[in-house]
């Protein structure tokens, strides 16, 4: 009895996780080259004790949105202030992304290399960023615990550029994420901001972001 309990258990929480879609394995080859296992993560939403969201259809008759030219200051990061702390967007326990619910989506890379919905292809890349934090450990030093203790110490622990520059894993765990955050954000609508080619150059001795730009020939 005990074992068909321990059996259901499991076969439940399975229903609870998602392996990454062929876009978001084919993203994060772009983004971490071999140094990330796709075949070990996988993602959740909520705290992963329920089902996954079943995505709503969108009605034929729904308006299409209307293009708009986006500022030039879309990916400067601004300082946050010290707030309280709230269920974030996204978390990373070792190999499983956590989303929340309203950010959930079957396919966070749907439509790569042509479009790529925003701000989930963002996040997902944050919290890619932490999975290969873990997964390469023993060259950053990352465990959960501390990267999570970032978040209730005094500071914004994503603005980065508010820190002395320094070596790609000399920033804190979030610094790192956020880094490969605004690079994909630079690349994706503002080529050409003066800041990205330095990015380029700071993360890429590290996790080979260069090849998002060969791929969308930036």
């Amino acid at each position: 009895m005990i074992r068909y309990v321990i059996l259901v258990a499991f076969v439940c929480l399975a229903a609870c996780s998602r392996p990454l879609s062929e876009n978001e394995v084919e993203m994060s080859r772009v983004l971490f080259g071999e140094s990330l296992d796709t075949s070990k993560v996988r993602v959740r939403a909520g705290i992963g004790v329920l089902p996954l969201p079943k995505p709503e259809p969108i009605p034929a008759s729904a308006p299409k949105a209307d293009p708009r030219k986006l500022p030039k200051t879309i990916c400067d990061r601004v300082a946050q202030p010290d707030r309280k702390w709230t269920f974030p967007a996204g978390f990373v326990l070792w190999n499983q992304i956590y989303l929340k619910r309203d950010f959930y989506r079957d396919d966070m890379f749907e439509g790569w290399p042509k479009s790529l919905p925003m701000p989930h292809a963002l996040l997902m890349a944050h919290e890619l960023v932490h999975v290969w934090q873990w997964q390469n450990r023993e060259r950053t030093g990352y465990t959960p615990f501390k990267s999570g203790a970032e978040s209730f110490q005094p500071g914004d622990p994503y603005y980065w550029p508010g820190r002395e520059p320094g070596a790609y894993l000399s920033y804190n765990f979030e610094g790192q994420a956020a880094l490969v955050e605004d690079y994909i954000c630079m690349t994706l609508f503002v080529p050409d901001h003066p800041r990205r080619k330095e990015i380029e150059a700071l993360i890429t001795p590290v996790i080979p972001v260069d090849q998002l730009a060969d791929a969308l020939k930036r």
